[in-house]
């Protein structure tokens, strides 16, 4: 505030006994001896403010302490939260940063109590004081948690809820969290001044100037200091269930905000505590040593501290899997299952959004010899290309900015399919992570798609219904594993385009870049994109759906592979929309058909 600043700048004075102004020049041993006596007040005012902030910002065994007192606890919401991290710069295990965490930089606390009254001061700024100030005039910036009115955070505790899912322990858990934060806020930095800071300077003041106020969401920043990944770290360990908390020091910064994040790994025996690196080797492990939290020493309850004989910076990368769901306002229930050192949880959410820290093979774009173009779908166009020897086929983004949903689509076919193993999907080669070279390697097969080979002049001659019925049960076999996976995967764009036959006239699921990890009975497909001649009518509708939305488009596929026809010809897109949808039209089954593959193609498109 204004205030603030005034005071703070505005020239002090210290007066001696016979009122001489020290500051003013006055001569003497009075004037010297009060100068003395100003400088000795403030030294001690500082030092009581300092012991007392120290003492509100207390780590969780002390806390324990004033709670069994009697003399009643520290508090736990949000705001009393934000104050401890704030004055000390550390979070205890018991912590948790929630909706309505806010962290300031920019201010000192100890500066914010002696420029106000003894009230004013005792208390963190309100976010209605700090939305006042203003950005263009300011360096001060304020982090700010809440997930619902921050849609990037929401997607970053959908991707650590699946880590969950998929780590065997919670030291492979905490390594994945660790590269999640630091591939959302910029990547890894050797230190912290220098690209880091600069890159983080130009990333807050282009947010601060569009909000037009000093609140920056957390999940808005691109690039993060030690501070901001701290925090990120420790709202995502918290999500999730993993023991974290936040510490002073970095050996990456020097700045007074260094921050380190600590985790806890628990067993039958002990419990061992691991410094997280979040900066410049994201996701290795190191003990804890003097420089973190400086001279306070954090002592684990009632457990034994050892650290085997095996170095933690061994600890090999570790692949992780994801995907994405559609968010939901639904609790997922907990199996009950203890993972590994996991904590038994009930996780909130589990609605998985991919990123640039999950650990796919990563193909250099120069290593790729590109031939030919062999088509080309709504989100890229795909190449045949030589890569080491092999053919295979290389699908590059229409979007190269990547960008909002673009980005999306093509981490989420990237986690995926990083994922899945079957022989009726396509197997997965790698990815081109390059700025403006975005691509998904993947096998080459010649045979082109289901498609093309149905609605081909000559497919009556190659086609015969011995081999129609093949692909049929292989598109069903590929199909079941998805949706047999833990938590299952829902296409949503399952079409004969979207099938692969390769040499063996084998048939392969490809183009994952709508689908979903399903994680409830049912999910939302309002945000679902696809062609309607195989997308079922309550997807169509934007209703809730599940599984049965691809067992819908199979129906559709079994009848051309039945038929040799295109579904829906002769209607545009909107029509089949209304027909599907609204008049609850369905395919006409040929009255020759057997009665097997009749009733089958019922029972898929029965609601």
């Amino acid at each position: 505030s204004a205030t603030y600043f005034n005071r703070f700048y505005a020239p002090q004075r210290a007066h001696g006994e016979r009122g001489v102004d020290v500051i003013d020049g006055g001569n003497g041993d009075d004037s010297r001896w009060s100068m003395v006596k100003g400088w000795c007040k403030s030294y001690y005012s500082q030092l009581t403010l300092a012991k007392r902030l120290t003492q509100e910002g207390t780590i969780s065994a002390e806390r324990a302490l004033v709670e069994d007192s009697g003399c009643g606890g520290v508090g736990y919401d949000a705001e009393s939260v934000s104050y401890r991290l704030w004055v000390n710069g550390t979070l205890s295990y018991d912590d948790k940063i929630s909706d309505g965490f806010y962290d300031i930089l920019g201010m000192d606390p100890y500066m914010w109590m002696m420029c106000n009254d003894s009230v004013e001061g005792k208390r963190l700024p309100s976010l209605l004081e700090l939305k006042a100030v203003e950005a263009a005039t300011s360096s001060m910036e304020v982090i700010l948690v809440n997930r619902y009115k921050d849609s990037r955070l929401r997607d970053l505790e959908d991707i650590a809820q699946e880590l969950y899912f998929s780590a065997e322990t919670a030291l492979m858990l905490a390594e994945k969290l660790a590269k999640l934060v630091a591939a959302s806020m910029g990547g890894s930095f050797p230190v912290e001044q220098g690209d880091l800071h600069a890159q983080w300077e130009t990333t807050s003041k282009r947010i601060k100037e569009l909000q037009n106020n000093i609140l920056v969401p957390i999940g808005s920043l691109s690039t993060g200091l030690c501070r901001h990944r701290a925090i990120l770290f420790k709202k995502l360990a918290d999500y999730v269930g993993l023991p974290c908390r936040i510490a002073r020091g970095c050996k990456y910064c020097a700045e007074d905000h260094r921050s380190t994040c600590l985790i806890k790994i628990k067993d039958d025996k002990l419990a061992r505590e691991y410094v997280v690196d979040l900066v410049g080797q994201p996701g290795n492990f190191y003990n804890p040593d003097s420089s973190i939290n400086g001279d306070i020493v954090f002592h684990l309850e009632d457990i034994q501290v050892h650290v085997g004989h095996a170095s933690i910076s061994e600890v090999k990368s570790l692949h992780a899997p994801t995907g994405h769901a559609l968010y939901t306002d639904v609790e997922v229930k907990s199996d009950g299952k203890n993972r590994g050192n996991l904590p038994v949880t009930t996780p909130t959410f589990l609605t998985p959004e991919p990123s640039l820290a999950m650990d796919w093979l990563e193909i250099p774009w120069d290593d790729l010899h590109i031939k030919e173009r062999i088509g080309a779908g709504s989100f890229g166009t795909v190449y045949s290309a030589e890569w080491h020897g092999s053919v295979v086929a290389v699908k590059v983004l229409t979007a190269q900015d990547l960008h909002d949903n673009q980005l999306k689509e093509f981490l989420r076919e990237v986690s995926i399919m990083r994922r899945v193993r079957h022989p009726n999907l396509v197997l997965f080669m790698g990815a081109v992570t390059m700025h403006k070279r975005f691509s998904i390697v993947t096998e080459y097969l010649p045979r082109g798609s289901l498609f093309r080979l149905l609605h081909h002049p000559a497919s009556g001659e190659i086609l015969n219904m011995k081999r129609r019925m093949h692909m049929a049960l292989d598109v069903a076999k590929g199909v079941n594993y998805l949706h047999c996976l833990t938590p299952p995967i829902v296409h949503w764009d399952l079409k004969s385009p979207n099938l692969l036959v390769d040499k063996n006239w084998t048939v392969k699921v490809c183009d994952f870049g709508l689908s979903r990890f399903k994680t409830e009975t049912f999910i939302s497909s309002k945000a679902i994109t696809g062609t309607p001649e195989w997308m079922a009518p309550e997807v169509l509708r934007g209703e809730p759906a599940d599984e049965k939305s691809d067992v819908y488009s199979f129906g559709v596929i079994l009848w051309e592979l039945v038929t040799m026809q295109q579904p829906w010809k002769g209607l545009n897109a909107a029509q089949v929309v209304g027909a599907v949808a609204f008049q609850k039209r369905k395919l006409t089954i040929p009255p020759n058909a057997s009665p097997a593959l009749t009733s089958l193609m019922e029972s898929c498109w029965a609601e």
